[in-house]
C-alpha cells in the first residue's frame, strides 16, 4: 500500500517492519536535506510533520501500542507533502511511481476544497488528477482512496467547485464518523459512535463510504466540551517552526508513541487498510470488486440507501472479508 503523504517515522515501533524502504520516496526536494540535516542517516522520506506517520498506522501495524485495520500489509512510504512546501506535482509524481512499484492500494488523507471552477478545471487540476487516478486504476491499482475533508462542505452544492480529490472520477471518497460523547474520561461510553462526524464534507454525488473519523462535542452554547479521538502513531522525527522560523522538535506526542487526532484523514486508511485485506483475498488488479465488496457489506446508515453523510453505508470489515 501506497501512503501519499508527508512521509513516515521509519523509527516507529508501530511500523518497523511493515514500511518497504526500497519502494518508498520522496518527491518533495527542498525537504530532502532538512531531514539529512535533523536526521542524518534517515531515508529522505522520514515525517518531519507526523501526518503520514499516523495515517499510515492506521491502515496498518504492529500494534505494540494502536492496532491498525491490518497488521501485515506491505506500506509505502512516497512523501508528496512535508513541513515544507512540495512542488504541486510532486502527488502526480507519487501516484505514478506507486503505479509503477507495485502498489495494490493508494490511500491520499488528502482532501481539500480548490476554488477553482470545474468549468474551468477540466483542463487543468481536475482533468490531470482524473488521469492519473484512471492510468494508476488501469495499470492495476485495486483501490485509490481519499479523504473527503474536514470542511462541513455540501459536495452537492459548493458553488461547482474542484474538491480535491473527492470530484475525480475511479476514487473512493470517504467521509467520517465519530461519537457524540466518549465519556468523563475519554474512555467512554461512547455514545453514537455512527454520527456523522460535524466537520465532514457530504454529498451523495460524492461519498462512497464513511468510516471512523472521530469527533467533538460541544454543549449548548457552543462551547467545546471533548473530543473522540482516533489513536495512532505518533512520529518522533515530528518538526516545527519556532517564532523565528528555526525548525525545532514538535512536542506533539508529550513522550507517548500514540496521540489522539481527529479528521477524514484518519477515516481514509480505515478504508484503505480493508481495501488492503480484500486484495489478499481477491488478488490484484480488481478494482471493481474490492470497490463493490466494501460497498455492499457496509452497514447501512442514516437514510435508507446512499446517504449524503455516509454513502453506502459505514464500513463493516468483518462482513467485507465474510467473517462471522
Amino acid at each position: 500500500m501506497a501512503i501519499i503523504d508527508t512521509g513516515i517515522d521509519p523509527t516507529h515501533p508501530d511500523l518497523v517492519g511493515l514500511i518497504d524502504g526500497s519502494r518508498s520516496a520522496s518527491f518533495c526536494a527542498d525537504e530532502d536535506p532538512v531531514v539529512q540535516q535533523q536526521f542524518p542517516g534517515y531515508p529522505a522520506w522520514t515525517d518531519l510533520y507526523g501526518h503520514g506517520t499516523g495515517v499510515a498506522s492506521i491502515a496498518s501495524s504492529n500494534a505494540n501500542f494502536a492496532a491498525g485495520v491490518s497488521s501485515r500489509t506491505t506500506l509505502m512510504a512516497l512523501k508528496g507533502l512535508g513541513l515544507l512546501p512540495c512542488r504541486s506535482s510532486a502527488i502526480f509524481r507519487a501516484i505514478y511511481y506507486a503505479t509503477h512499484h507495485g502498489a495494490d492500494i493508494l490511500n491520499m488523507s488528502i482532501g481539500v476544497p480548490v476554488g477553482i471552477p470545474k468549468s474551468r478545471g477540466q483542463k487543468g487540476f481536475f482533468h490531470y488528477y482524473h488521469l492519473a487516478v484512471q492510468y494508476a486504476l488501469v495499470k492495476g491499482v485495486s483501490a485509490v482512496v481519499v479523504a473527503a475533508g474536514n470542511s462541513a462542505l455540501d459536495l452537492d452544492h459548493n458553488g461547482n467547485e474542484f474538491t480535491e480529490f473527492c470530484d475525480v472520477p475511479g476514487v473512493m471518497c470517504v467521509s467520517a464518523t465519530g461519537p457524540t460523547s466518549s465519556g468523563p474520561l475519554l474512555l467512554g461510553p461512547f455514545a453514537d459512535v455512527d454520527n456523522p462526524a460535524i466537520y465532514t464534507n457530504f454529498g451523495v454525488s460524492a461519498i462512497n463510504v464513511a468510516a471512523p473519523g472521530g469527533n467533538y462535542s460541544f454543549d449548548a452554547l457552543g462551547n467545546f466540551i471533548e473530543g473522540g479521538w482516533i489513536w495512532e502513531a505518533c512520529a518522533s522525527t515530528a518538526r516545527t517552526f519556532d517564532a523565528n522560523g528555526n525548525i525545532i522538535p514538535a512536542d506533539y506526542c508529550g513522550g507517548y508513541p500514540i496521540w489522539g487526532t481527529i479528521g477524514t484523514s484518519e477515516s481514509s486508511p480505515h478504508v484503505a487498510g480493508l481495501a488492503a485485506l480484500l486484495v489478499s483475498q481477491l488478488g490484484h488488479g480488481k478494482s471493481a470488486q474490492v470497490r463493490a465488496a466494501i460497498e455492499n457489506s457496509a452497514d447501512d446508515r442514516g437514510k435508507p440507501g446512499v446517504d449524503p453523510y455516509y454513502g453506502h453505508g459505514r464500513i463493516n470489515v468483518a462482513r467485507a472479508l465474510g467473517l462471522p
